[in-house]
C-alpha cells in the first residue's frame, strides 16, 4: 500500500513494503565509531610523474614519462570534484631525486638518479593552491643523500624545503622516504637501512622541518605491506620503537594484488576475486598490525594508509580500470574510515592503470565517480553500523551537511532489500551504481550511463528520491545484484552526528 503526504507543493508517496530477501542493519546512534580527517579520501601524483623520470607504462617497468602537465585543460575541474583532499607526491623515484634549485643541471650528482626542478615544484604548488588542497611530500631518503656510512645528509632536503617556503607552497606534511623497509629490493642489496639508522634520520628530519617549515607534520616510514605475506620482516614496528617519538604521522602502503608488470606476484590480479569478501577483508589484518605498532611506539601520531591502489606495479590493464574494481575501492575506504585511519591516499589521480582519470584524455574511470559520490556524501564522522549478511557490506557516516549517508556493496548475484534503522528517517536520496558489464569501463547512475567526458565539466549526479518503508517505519532500499548504492537520509537526526 502507499501512504501519500503533501508537503508544500511537493507530493511524496511512502510505500509500505514487505522487504524481499531482506538485509537488516543496526546502528549505534549515540556516539560515532570514529572520526577521520576531512581530507580522508586523498590522491597521489607520483614524484616520477612530476619530474618526468620513470613510471609504469603499458610497455613495462621503468618507462620514461614526460613531466606532468599541471595546467592541462580540464584537470583542475575534475580534481576539484575530489576536494577536500590532500595531494601526496611520493613513490619509488622520490628516493632517487635531486632537487635543482637553479633549473640548470644536466645530470644529477653522485648516487642521485633524477632531477626535480624548481619550475616543476612551482607548478605542483600552484596546482594544490588552486584546488585549496595541501601537499604531503616525500623526501629522498635513498642512496643519493647518504654518506659512506649510510647516514642521511639533509643538505639537498634543506634546499627543497626552503624553496617550499619561498614559493608559499601548501605543504602540510613531509614524509621521510618511500617504502624504506624495501630499499634492498628497490634500490639494491647494499642500500638497506636499519631501523636504528632510520630513527636517527628521523631526528635530523624533525629538526630540519621544525626549523624551515614550522608547524608542518613529519611522516614515515611508508612501509610496504604485500597481500598474503604482509611487510618485509617486522621493520615498521622496530623502526617505530626506535624513532616513533619523532613522527606526527605513521604511514603504510598496501596493494591487495600485483599486476603482470611486477617481477614478483604474491597474488596475481584476477577478475574473479573482485567480489570475494575474504579478499576485501584482508586489509584489516595489516591495518591492525600497523595500528598496534603505532599505538605502542607513536601513540600521539595519526595513521594514514599513505599509498594504495588496486594492484601493485601500475595496476592491471582491463581489471584495475574497470567497474569491478570499484567494490574494492569503496570497501577499503569504508574499512579504513571505520578503523579511524585518518587518510587513504589513492595511487594515482592520473597515470598507469590504477588511475582515477585516463592519462591521455582525462576520461573518468569507474572509481572516479564513486570517489566523487563518497566525497559529497560521506563526512568525517563515522557511524557504527552492522549488517546481518556478510556479503552485503554497509558503511555509514554523518553527511557533511545534514543527516546521515551510507553506502551498500552487494557482492552477491541476488537482489536484496536493505532495511535501515527507523531512526534514519524514511525519505532519502538514492544513488545506484549498476552495470551490465563488471569489466566494462562505465557505471550507470540510476539507470543512466555515466559519460566518460574528456576535457569538459562533469555532469550533474542527481539522485532518485524515495520513501518506501516497512510497517514498523524502517526505510527500505532496494539493491540490485552486484551493485553499489549510496544513500542520503537528510532528515536523520542522530546524537552521534550533532
Amino acid at each position: 500500500m502507499a501512504l501519500c503526504v503533501v508537503v508544500a507543493t511537493t507530493a511524496a508517496c511512502r510505500d509500505i513494503v514487505d522487504p524481499a530477501d531482506p538485509v537488516s542493519l543496526s546502528a549505534a546512534a549515540d556516539a560515532p565509531a570514529a572520526t577521520v580527517d576531512p581530507t580522508f579520501l586523498s590522491f597521489a601524483i607520483d614524484t616520477s610523474q612530476v619530474a618526468g623520470s620513470e613510471f609504469w607504462t603499458p610497455e613495462g617497468v621503468n618507462g620514461p614519462v614526460d613531466p606532468f602537465d599541471f595546467f592541462q585543460t580540464g584537470l583542475r575541474d575534475k580534481a576539484a570534484a575530489l576536494m577536500p583532499g590532500t595531494l601526496r607526491v611520493g613513490g619509488t623515484d622520490a628516493d632517487r631525486m635531486f632537487f635543482d634549485d637553479t633549473d640548470g643541471l644536466a645530470e644529477p650528482p653522485g648516487a642521485y638518479r633524477h632531477i626535480l626542478t624548481r619550475a616543476q615544484v612551482a607548478d605542483m604548488c600552484a596546482f594544490a593552491r588552486d584546488l585549496r588542497s595541501d601537499i604531503a611530500f616525500t623526501l629522498n631518503a635513498g642512496p643519493g643523500p647518504r654518506d659512506q656510512d649510510r647516514v642521511w645528509q639533509p643538505d639537498n632536503a634543506r634546499v627543497l624545503l626552503e624553496a617550499f617556503a619561498a614559493l608559499d607552497c601548501p605543504v602540510s606534511t613531509i614524509e621521510l622516504g618511500n617504502e624504506v623497509s624495501a630499499f634492498s629490493v628497490v634500490h639494491g642489496p647494499d642500500t638497506t637501512i636499519s631501523e636504528a639508522q632510520y630513527a636517527a634520520d628521523l631526528a635530523v628530519a624533525r629538526a630540519l622541518v621544525d626549523e624551515v617549515l614550522p608547524g608542518v607534520k613529519l611522516a614515515g616510514p611508508a612501509s610496504a605491506y604485500w597481500p598474503v605475506s604482509g611487510e618485509f620482516g617486522a621493520w615498521l614496528p622496530d623502526a617505530l620503537e626506535a624513532g616513533g617519538e619523532h613522527l606526527d604521522v605513521v604511514t603504510w602502503h598496501y596493494y591487495p594484488q600485483q599486476s603482470d608488470r611486477c617481477p614478483i606476484q604474491v597474488r596475481e590480479a584476477e577478475p574473479e576475486i573482485q567480489l570475494n569478501k575474504n579478499f576485501l577483508a584482508e586489509v584489516e589484518v595489516w591495518a591492525q598490525e600497523v595500528e598496534d605498532a603505532a599505538g605502542a611506539f607513536a601513540p600521539a601520531a595519526e595513521v594514514w594508509l599513505g599509498e594504495t591502489g588496486h594492484a601493485q606495479c601500475g595496476g592491471q590493464r582491463g581489471i584495475s580500470d574497470r567497474a569491478a574494481a570499484t567494490f574494492w575501492w569503496v570497501d577499503e575506504l569504508g574499512r579504513m574510515a571505520r578503523r579511524g585511519q585518518q587518510k587513504v591516499v589513492r595511487q594515482t589521480l592520473v597515470g598507469s592503470d590504477y588511475e582515477l582519470l585516463e592519462e591521455e584524455t582525462l576520461k573518468p574511470n569507474p572509481d572516479f565517480y564513486a570517489s566523487v559520490l563518497w566525497q559529497r556524501l560521506m563526512g568525517p564522522v563515522v557511524l557504527d553500523v552492522q549488517t546481518d549478511d556478510e556479503e552485503v557490506l554497509v558503511y555509514s557516516h554523518c553527511h557533511p551537511g545534514a543527516g546521515v549517508s551510507g553506502v551498500v556493496l552487494n557482492l552477491t548475484e541476488d537482489a536484496h532489500d536493505v532495511v535501515w534503522p527507523a531512526a534514519f528517517g524514511v525519505a532519502r536520496d538514492v544513488y545506484r551504481l549498476e552495470t551490465d558489464d563488471l569489466f566494462g569501463p562505465v557505471w550507470m547512475l540510476n539507470g543512466e550511463t555515466l559519460p566518460r567526458i574528456e576535457r569538459g565539466p562533469l555532469p550533474p549526479l542527481p539522485p532518485v528520491a524515495e520513501a518506501s518503508e516497512t510497517e514498523a517505519g524502517e526505510p527500505v532500499v532496494a539493491v540490485a545484484a552486484t551493485s553499489i548504492v549510496f544513500v542520503h537520509f537528510a532528515d536523520a537526526d542522530l546524537a552521534a552526528c550533532r
